[in-house]
Protein backbone atom coordinates (compact mmCIF):
# COMPACT_ATOMS: atom_id res chain seq x y z
CA UNK A 1 0.00 0.00 0.00
CA UNK A 2 2.68 2.69 0.97
CA UNK A 3 4.82 1.23 -1.75
CA UNK A 4 2.66 2.44 -4.02
CA UNK A 5 2.47 5.88 -2.75
CA UNK A 6 5.82 5.77 -2.97
CA UNK A 7 5.88 4.89 -6.35
CA UNK A 8 3.80 7.65 -7.09
CA UNK A 9 5.83 9.85 -5.74
CA UNK A 10 8.77 8.66 -7.11
CA UNK A 11 6.94 9.50 -10.70
CA UNK A 12 6.79 13.11 -9.78
CA UNK A 13 3.16 12.67 -8.30
CA UNK A 14 3.90 13.49 -4.78
CA UNK A 15 1.53 16.24 -4.05
CA UNK A 16 -1.25 13.07 -5.36
CA UNK A 17 0.96 10.84 -3.01
CA UNK A 18 0.77 13.13 -0.03
CA UNK A 19 -3.34 13.58 -0.54
CA UNK A 20 -3.79 9.88 -0.57
CA UNK A 21 -1.40 9.16 2.15
CA UNK A 22 -3.37 11.69 4.40
CA UNK A 23 -7.03 10.12 3.80
CA UNK A 24 -5.58 6.51 4.27
CA UNK A 25 -4.37 7.85 7.56
CA UNK A 26 -7.46 9.18 8.56
CA UNK A 27 -9.18 5.47 7.76
CA UNK A 28 -6.53 3.86 9.83
CA UNK A 29 -7.23 6.48 12.79
CA UNK A 30 -10.61 5.81 12.27
CA UNK A 31 -10.42 2.35 12.36
CA UNK A 32 -7.87 2.01 15.36
CA UNK A 33 -10.71 3.66 17.76
CA UNK A 34 -13.41 1.55 16.75
CA UNK A 35 -13.79 -2.97 16.93
CA UNK A 36 -12.78 -5.30 15.51
CA UNK A 37 -10.67 -3.57 13.58
CA UNK A 38 -8.18 -2.07 16.15
CA UNK A 39 -7.06 -5.26 16.73
CA UNK A 40 -5.75 -6.16 13.11
CA UNK A 41 -3.78 -2.98 13.51
CA UNK A 42 -2.59 -3.64 17.39
CA UNK A 43 0.95 -5.28 16.10
CA UNK A 44 1.26 -2.83 13.08
CA UNK A 45 3.31 0.13 12.84
CA UNK A 46 1.08 1.55 10.35
CA UNK A 47 -0.02 4.04 12.17
CA UNK A 48 3.79 5.48 12.92
CA UNK A 49 4.02 6.07 9.24
CA UNK A 50 4.66 9.88 8.36
CA UNK A 51 4.31 11.52 5.13
CA UNK A 52 7.95 11.74 4.90
CA UNK A 53 7.95 7.83 4.74
CA UNK A 54 6.15 8.11 1.53
CA UNK A 55 8.32 11.30 -0.46
CA UNK A 56 10.81 9.84 -2.52
CA UNK A 57 13.34 12.37 -3.74
CA UNK A 58 13.99 15.97 -2.75
CA UNK A 59 10.30 17.07 -2.44
CA UNK A 60 10.17 19.65 0.99
CA UNK A 61 6.27 20.08 1.49
CA UNK A 62 6.30 23.39 3.48
CA UNK A 63 7.96 24.80 0.31
CA UNK A 64 5.27 23.52 -1.35
CA UNK A 65 2.50 24.60 1.26
CA UNK A 66 -0.39 26.86 -0.36
CA UNK A 67 0.49 31.01 0.33
CA UNK A 68 -3.75 31.92 -0.62
CA UNK A 69 -4.41 34.02 2.35
CA UNK A 70 -7.37 36.61 2.10
CA UNK A 71 -6.71 40.63 2.09
CA UNK A 72 -9.05 43.14 4.19
CA UNK A 73 -10.77 43.62 0.76
CA UNK A 74 -11.45 40.39 0.21
CA UNK A 75 -12.56 39.27 3.87
CA UNK A 76 -15.45 41.80 3.12
CA UNK A 77 -16.39 40.18 0.27
CA UNK A 78 -15.90 36.95 1.63
CA UNK A 79 -18.66 37.63 4.46
CA UNK A 80 -21.32 39.43 1.78
CA UNK A 81 -21.04 36.53 0.00
CA UNK A 82 -21.14 34.31 2.88
CA UNK A 83 -23.94 35.59 3.96
CA UNK A 84 -25.92 35.54 0.39
CA UNK A 85 -25.34 31.97 0.37
CA UNK A 86 -27.92 29.15 0.94
CA UNK A 87 -25.57 27.40 3.04
CA UNK A 88 -27.01 26.57 6.49
CA UNK A 89 -26.30 28.99 8.85
CA UNK A 90 -24.12 26.74 11.25
CA UNK A 91 -21.81 26.12 8.40
CA UNK A 92 -21.41 29.77 7.74
CA UNK A 93 -20.94 30.45 11.23
CA UNK A 94 -18.12 27.41 11.15
CA UNK A 95 -16.00 29.78 8.45
CA UNK A 96 -16.31 32.37 10.54
CA UNK A 97 -15.43 31.01 13.41
CA UNK A 98 -12.34 29.01 11.92
CA UNK A 99 -11.14 32.69 10.19
CA UNK A 100 -11.47 34.35 13.56
CA UNK A 101 -9.71 31.40 15.89
CA UNK A 102 -7.42 29.85 13.17
CA UNK A 103 -8.19 26.34 14.53
CA UNK A 104 -8.33 23.62 12.06
CA UNK A 105 -11.15 22.27 10.00
CA UNK A 106 -11.30 18.74 11.96
CA UNK A 107 -10.60 20.67 15.24
CA UNK A 108 -13.59 22.79 14.53
CA UNK A 109 -16.17 20.29 13.15
CA UNK A 110 -15.68 18.11 15.91
CA UNK A 111 -16.07 20.53 18.60
CA UNK A 112 -18.64 19.43 21.49
CA UNK A 113 -20.01 22.38 23.60
CA UNK A 114 -19.03 20.49 27.13
CA UNK A 115 -15.36 22.26 26.02
CA UNK A 116 -16.49 25.62 25.73
CA UNK A 117 -16.62 27.96 28.98
CA UNK A 118 -18.91 30.92 27.72
CA UNK A 119 -18.20 32.95 31.38
CA UNK A 120 -14.25 32.62 30.91
CA UNK A 121 -14.65 33.16 27.03
CA UNK A 122 -12.79 29.73 26.59
CA UNK A 123 -12.40 27.03 23.97
CA UNK A 124 -10.48 24.14 24.95
CA UNK A 125 -9.48 21.56 21.99
CA UNK A 126 -8.35 18.10 23.08
CA UNK A 127 -6.07 15.97 22.28
CA UNK A 128 -7.63 13.83 20.55
CA UNK A 129 -9.03 15.92 18.25
CA UNK A 130 -5.68 17.85 17.55
CA UNK A 131 -3.56 17.25 14.35
CA UNK A 132 -0.49 17.38 16.46
CA UNK A 133 -2.42 15.17 19.38
CA UNK A 134 -2.09 18.53 21.66
CA UNK A 135 -4.48 19.63 23.50
CA UNK A 136 -5.31 23.54 23.51
CA UNK A 137 -6.71 26.47 24.60
CA UNK A 138 -8.61 29.03 22.56
CA UNK A 139 -9.51 32.47 24.16
CA UNK A 140 -12.11 33.51 22.65
CA UNK A 141 -12.53 37.36 21.27
CA UNK A 142 -15.81 39.00 21.59
CA UNK A 143 -16.88 38.41 17.75
CA UNK A 144 -16.03 35.19 18.11
CA UNK A 145 -17.87 34.59 21.49
CA UNK A 146 -21.03 36.29 20.05
CA UNK A 147 -20.52 33.81 16.91
CA UNK A 148 -21.04 30.85 19.37
CA UNK A 149 -24.08 32.46 20.74
CA UNK A 150 -25.56 32.46 17.64
CA UNK A 151 -24.26 29.15 17.08
CA UNK A 152 -25.75 27.60 20.68
CA UNK A 153 -29.34 29.18 19.31
CA UNK A 154 -29.50 26.69 16.70
CA UNK A 155 -27.14 23.64 17.59
CA UNK A 156 -28.53 22.27 21.34
CA UNK A 157 -27.17 18.78 21.22
CA UNK A 158 -23.63 17.42 21.99
CA UNK A 159 -21.96 18.75 19.44
CA UNK A 160 -21.49 21.98 17.78
CA UNK A 161 -21.59 21.16 14.44
CA UNK A 162 -23.75 18.49 14.57
CA UNK A 163 -24.72 15.98 10.95
CA UNK A 164 -27.66 17.15 9.37
CA UNK A 165 -28.60 13.76 8.53
CA UNK A 166 -27.49 9.86 8.06
CA UNK A 167 -28.81 8.09 5.63
CA UNK A 168 -32.55 9.93 6.00
CA UNK A 169 -32.04 9.75 10.00
CA UNK A 170 -31.05 11.80 12.75
CA UNK A 171 -28.12 10.71 14.55
CA UNK A 172 -25.83 12.38 17.03
CA UNK A 173 -22.17 12.84 15.10
CA UNK A 174 -19.74 15.72 14.51
CA UNK A 175 -20.05 17.70 10.96
CA UNK A 176 -17.25 15.91 8.67
CA UNK A 177 -14.79 18.08 7.30
CA UNK A 178 -15.17 16.45 4.08
CA UNK A 179 -18.71 17.98 3.66
CA UNK A 180 -17.38 21.68 4.34
CA UNK A 181 -14.35 21.55 2.18
CA UNK A 182 -16.82 19.68 -0.02
CA UNK A 183 -19.39 22.72 0.44
CA UNK A 184 -16.51 25.19 -0.35
CA UNK A 185 -15.18 24.07 -3.53
CA UNK A 186 -18.84 23.42 -5.09
CA UNK A 187 -19.85 26.73 -4.83
CA UNK A 188 -16.55 27.98 -6.65
CA UNK A 189 -16.93 26.55 -10.61
CA UNK A 190 -16.83 28.07 -13.70
CA UNK A 191 -19.93 27.99 -16.35
CA UNK A 192 -17.73 25.16 -17.66
CA UNK A 193 -17.99 22.97 -14.69
CA UNK A 194 -21.82 24.25 -13.75
CA UNK A 195 -24.24 21.30 -12.90
CA UNK A 196 -27.30 21.12 -12.90
CA UNK A 197 -28.18 20.05 -9.36
CA UNK A 198 -25.63 22.47 -8.51
CA UNK A 199 -26.50 25.45 -6.21
CA UNK A 200 -24.85 28.83 -5.46
CA UNK A 201 -22.38 27.31 -7.87
CA UNK A 202 -20.22 30.83 -7.69
CA UNK A 203 -21.06 32.04 -4.94
CA UNK A 204 -17.70 31.76 -2.64
CA UNK A 205 -15.96 32.87 -5.91
CA UNK A 206 -12.80 35.17 -5.04
CA UNK A 207 -10.75 38.13 -7.01
CA UNK A 208 -7.62 36.39 -5.83
CA UNK A 209 -8.70 32.48 -7.13
CA UNK A 210 -9.56 29.71 -5.52
CA UNK A 211 -9.25 29.22 -1.92
CA UNK A 212 -9.75 25.93 0.60
CA UNK A 213 -10.87 26.02 4.44
CA UNK A 214 -7.33 25.69 5.40
CA UNK A 215 -6.66 29.51 3.77
CA UNK A 216 -9.17 30.35 6.51
CA UNK A 217 -6.18 29.63 9.19
CA UNK A 218 -3.52 30.60 7.19
CA UNK A 219 -5.50 34.46 6.73
CA UNK A 220 -6.05 34.43 10.43
CA UNK A 221 -2.43 34.17 11.32
CA UNK A 222 -1.38 36.73 8.36
CA UNK A 223 -3.91 38.84 9.60
CA UNK A 224 -2.22 38.57 13.17
CA UNK A 225 1.07 39.51 12.21
CA UNK A 226 -0.22 42.03 10.33
CA UNK A 227 -1.81 43.51 13.50
CA UNK A 228 1.40 43.18 15.43
CA UNK A 229 1.36 40.01 16.86
CA UNK A 230 4.21 38.30 17.33
CA UNK A 231 5.37 34.89 15.35
CA UNK A 232 6.05 33.04 18.76
CA UNK A 233 2.35 33.97 19.78
CA UNK A 234 1.28 33.40 16.77
CA UNK A 235 2.42 29.82 16.54
CA UNK A 236 1.26 28.92 20.03
CA UNK A 237 -2.29 30.37 19.07
CA UNK A 238 -1.74 27.84 16.16
CA UNK A 239 -0.86 25.38 18.38
CA UNK A 240 2.65 24.67 16.36
CA UNK A 241 4.52 22.12 17.40
CA UNK A 242 8.62 22.51 17.71
CA UNK A 243 9.07 20.80 14.34
CA UNK A 244 6.71 23.47 12.50
CA UNK A 245 7.19 26.50 14.06
CA UNK A 246 10.85 27.50 14.03
CA UNK A 247 10.86 29.82 15.90
CA UNK A 248 13.11 29.75 19.08
CA UNK A 249 10.89 30.86 21.26
CA UNK A 250 8.76 28.36 20.30
CA UNK A 251 11.49 25.49 20.28
CA UNK A 252 11.71 25.95 23.52
CA UNK A 253 8.08 25.19 24.68
CA UNK A 254 8.17 21.84 22.58
CA UNK A 255 9.84 20.23 25.92
CA UNK A 256 7.64 18.44 27.64
CA UNK A 257 7.80 20.13 30.90
CA UNK A 258 7.90 23.41 29.09
CA UNK A 259 4.09 22.13 27.23
CA UNK A 260 3.19 21.63 31.06
CA UNK A 261 4.18 24.91 33.39
CA UNK A 262 4.14 27.71 30.84
CA UNK A 263 0.87 26.74 29.50
CA UNK A 264 -0.28 29.88 30.91
CA UNK A 265 2.26 31.81 30.69
CA UNK A 266 1.48 33.17 27.34
CA UNK A 267 -2.03 33.54 28.09
CA UNK A 268 -2.18 36.98 28.33
CA UNK A 269 -0.67 37.61 25.01
CA UNK A 270 -2.61 35.08 23.26
CA UNK A 271 -5.91 36.68 24.35
CA UNK A 272 -4.49 39.88 23.09
CA UNK A 273 -3.64 38.20 19.56
CA UNK A 274 -7.21 36.83 19.28
CA UNK A 275 -8.56 39.67 21.03
CA UNK A 276 -6.46 41.85 17.67
CA UNK A 277 -7.88 39.62 15.27
CA UNK A 278 -11.69 39.67 16.33
CA UNK A 279 -11.73 43.42 16.62
CA UNK A 280 -10.37 43.68 13.23
CA UNK A 281 -12.56 40.99 11.59
CA UNK A 282 -15.66 42.73 13.04
CA UNK A 283 -14.47 46.48 11.44
CA UNK A 284 -13.65 44.50 8.01
CA UNK A 285 -17.06 42.49 8.22
CA UNK A 286 -19.31 44.29 9.37
CA UNK A 287 -21.51 45.78 6.48
CA UNK A 288 -25.24 46.23 6.64
CA UNK A 289 -25.95 42.94 4.44
CA UNK A 290 -23.76 40.42 6.13
CA UNK A 291 -22.73 40.04 10.10
CA UNK A 292 -26.53 42.12 11.06
CA UNK A 293 -28.14 39.12 8.96
CA UNK A 294 -25.58 36.22 10.77
CA UNK A 295 -25.62 37.34 14.03
CA UNK A 296 -29.66 37.14 13.73
CA UNK A 297 -29.74 34.08 12.58
CA UNK A 298 -31.95 31.38 14.18
CA UNK A 299 -33.09 29.50 11.61
CA UNK A 300 -32.94 25.71 11.07
CA UNK A 301 -30.35 23.56 9.91
CA UNK A 302 -32.45 20.90 8.80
Amino acid sequence: MFTALSATSAAGQTPTALSAFAILMQMLRWADKRHPYCRMLIDSDLLGMEREDVIVGDYDPEEHEGTRVFDDAELREFARRLARSTLPVNAKLLMLIMVSTGKRIRETCMGEWASLNFETGEWTIPKEHAKNNRESIVYLSAFTLRLFHALRAISAGRYMFPARRHKGKKIERPITPNSISTAIRDRQVTPKDYKLNAVDWDILVLDGGRWTSHDLRRTAATTMQRLGVGESIIHRCLNHTAKKAKDAAVATDSIKLGRIYLRRAYEAEMRDAWKRLGTHLEQVMAVADTMPVLMAARGSNE
